[in-house]
């Protein structure tokens, strides 16, 4: 699949979580304080926080940028959609400030967890290609040798 594609698919499906996930805040906001959010509103949240985590998984997973940039640039992307949460759900969800720090530093350690397994799965990947080469190589020395 091309790049646009897989883009457009990863930030649908982004997009149908985010608004399973805000509809859950919003009705919980809706009970809880009685206040009602407007569902423009919400929906215009629910695009921009898609568009992040689509351009978040994107950047992490493109392999001809930089690495400190792709961890840098998709750590940037979901900072904004958390403060487009933020934004879009104000002090009923974050009343305090602390809980928008603890919310990005668990996004960070998950984050930062994701691209461990990630460099661990890099490293399995290229020992078992060079084992292949080995192998191929010695293969093919063997029958050069008659």
């Amino acid at each position: 699949m091309t790049n646009i594609r897989l883009f457009l698919t990863r930030t649908a499906f982004s997009y149908v979580v985010v608004s399973f996930v805000t509809a859950l805040f919003a009705v919980g906001i809706r009970r809880r304080f009685d206040v009602i959010i407007p569902y423009p509103y919400i929906m215009i949240g629910n695009t921009l926080i898609a568009l992040y985590l689509g351009l978040a998984i994107s950047l992490f997973k493109a392999e001809s940028w930089p690495t400190w940039l792709r961890v840098l640039g998709g750590y940037l992307f979901l900072v904004l959609s958390t403060l487009t949460i933020r934004r879009l759900f104000g002090l009923w969800l974050f009343r305090r400030s602390i809980v928008l720090l603890l919310v990005l530093t668990v996004i960070a350690i998950i984050y930062a967890v994701a691209l461990v397994v990630a460099r661990h799965h890099l490293l399995q990947e290229t020992k078992a290609m060079n084992a292949s080469l080995e192998r191929i190589g010695r293969d093919r020395d063997e029958q050069q040798e008659p």
